[in-house]
């Protein structure tokens, strides 16, 4: 995010975890004042930690991502300037040809326009103005 002159904020949502992802979190935001975290007591879905990272972001531009970053960081530039260079409100990553029971490495893609269930994907980036109406869909 530096390296390509964006600011930045992260906001980590617990839902419910019983591992020791929130002292985690905590960690990460007593070092650095861009990391936030919101804690749920139990799992509510994704739908609910959607909802309130997306009340809670402050950016022009947020950007979705699971955990587990199966989706790459690295991707994050390209789904920008489709947002901010090719009028785009809502971009979609999706993992294509992913081989679960292999090795083989797989091919990222994206959705431009309207694809029945973009939104299922944990990759978004979206303009502030589309997060309320991606939170009621």
């Amino acid at each position: 995010m530096i390296e390509n002159g964006f600011s930045w904020e992260v906001i980590f949502v617990d839902d419910g975890s019983s591992d020791n992802s929130w002292q985690i979190i905590e960690q990460l935001a007593a070092k650095n004042p861009a990391f936030r975290g919101i804690k749920f007591r139990r799992n509510y879905g994704k739908a609910a930690a959607l909802n309130v990272a997306f009340q809670a972001a402050s950016g022009d531009v947020v950007i979705t991502m699971d955990a587990d970053l199966q989706d790459s960081p690295d991707e994050i530039p390209e789904l920008y300037r489709m947002i901010r260079k090719d009028g785009f409100d809502l971009v979609s990553g999706w993992r294509r040809n992913v081989m679960t029971l292999s090795r083989k490495p797989y091919q990222p893609g994206f959705t431009t326009g309207r694809q029945e269930g973009c939104l299922a994907s944990g990759f978004m980036i979206l303009t502030a103005a589309s997060k309320h109406t991606v939170t009621r869909w």
